[in-house]
């Protein structure tokens, strides 16, 4: 199982794309965005560009909106503190067999926060 932390769902895609068939799942994080793209490839790799986050969903990524405002409108320094309205999470769920590495099942479960 891979962890692919990165910002661009295409350079996630692409590597996906070559392990597939070489790790059981690959599952993207980083942008606290959760994708629609869950699939099981051509050789068997389940994917997923971008889990989501767990965290406030009435913030900036999590983070509180005024503070992620300050940082991008007037380029200051300001905390990054944890949005604390519509708490939620986004998650993925599967299951696979041991001795074949298939996966069998996969599901994407979100709880709370914007739904």
């Amino acid at each position: 199982i891979i962890d692919f932390h990165g910002e661009v769902t295409s350079e996630k895609i692409i590597f996906a794309d070559y392990f597939d068939g070489k790790a059981l799942a690959i599952i993207g994080t980083h942008t606290h965005v959760q994708t629609k793209d869950l699939r099981i490839l051509n050789k068997g790799t389940l994917f997923i560009s971008d889990i989501g986050m767990t965290g406030s969903f009435d913030s900036i990524i999590g983070v509180e909106k005024e503070a992620a405002f300050k940082r991008l409108r007037y380029l200051l320094p300001a905390p990054f503190d944890a949005g604390k309205e519509k708490i939620g999470m986004n998650s993925l769920y599967f299951e696979f067999d041991s001795l074949s590495k298939k996966i069998l099942y996969a599901e994407i479960i979100n709880k709370g926060g914007a739904i």
